[in-house]
């Protein structure tokens, strides 16, 4: 159920398509010649999800991908609570716990669509215009911290991943958000929370960034779930499989969500909305 502007929506789908084409288009430009057909396209694609490697414009839009993640849809709702007009939305609902549900429900589903056209696109325009990708290999270990072993297994598993990732953040932000009483803040807060998720395992885990332990780290950093089997964190190539750190970093910050979520509820609820 849409509760909130259909117009902001389209709005922001279309800055986010012109976004894409600028950061494909100058990767693009920017990337080496291919050496070798079939085998520099899917590398490139998953460059576009761990920064933009040394690419200024790719680097640019990554970060701007955490920005516009509140502005997809959630400021709406943010911006509501902080005015009280959600008191005339949760009317329509039983109680205000259907009502958020209801908006974190919205929220997930459009950032997941959000997320998928981001990625779908990317690999349409560099398929026809740097190089096609090319299934018939099997990874290695040396080359790549990945899901499976199978490229297109591993290409398919990680979009799906990196969707699922980007919801369990958005939804990690808009409930941040619902603890904040200034509107303004909460618009750059996805790009906040995200570097504040990406930085802080590092500098708070260093003692542990030794051999085995860069598992834990890399389950608590954000970068396990929005670029999965991309970015592991640790002094040395981890040995675990990149499915495993999503899964466990997946929980944590889902159990993270649901808890924060519950205790807002009942602050409310203690409150009188």
């Amino acid at each position: 159920m849409m509760l909130f502007s259909k117009k902001r929506l389209v709005f922001m789908f279309v800055i986010t398509l012109l976004t894409s084409l600028v950061e494909i288009v100058s990767t693009i430009n920017d990337a080496a010649p291919v050496v070798q057909v079939g085998q520099g396209g899917i590398s490139l694609f998953y460059q576009f999800q761990s920064g933009g490697g040394t690419e200024l414009i790719g680097t640019i839009c990554y970060f701007l991908w955490f920005l516009l993640i509140p502005l997809l849809y959630s400021n709406q709702a943010i911006r509501a609570r902080t005015n009280h007009f959600d008191y005339l939305l949760i009317s329509r609902f039983q109680n205000s716990r259907d009502y958020w549900i209801n908006v974190l429900k919205t929220n997930a589903i459009l950032t997941f669509i959000w997320m998928l056209s981001i990625l779908l696109l990317r690999a349409l325009l560099v398929n026809l215009f740097y190089d096609p990708f090319y299934f018939e290999r099997v990874l290695t270990k040396g080359t790549l911290y990945y899901i499976f072993e199978d490229d297109l297994l591993n290409m398919m598993v990680s979009i799906i991943f990196t969707c699922l990732g980007m919801v369990v953040l958005s939804t990690l932000i808009l409930i941040l958000g619902m603890y904040l009483k200034n509107y303004i803040i909460y618009l750059p807060s996805g790009l906040i929370i995200s570097i504040l998720l990406m930085v802080a395992p590092v500098i708070l885990g260093t003692p542990l960034l030794e051999d085995h332990n860069s598992f834990i780290i890399s389950t608590l950093s954000i970068n396990a779930i929005i670029a999965p089997a991309l970015q592991p964190v640790g002094r040395y190539a981890p040995t675990f499989n990149g499915g495993l750190v999503f899964l466990v970093s997946l929980l944590f910050y889902s159990l993270v969500c649901y808890l924060l979520f519950s205790l807002r509820l009942k602050l409310d609820k203690k409150n009188g909305f």
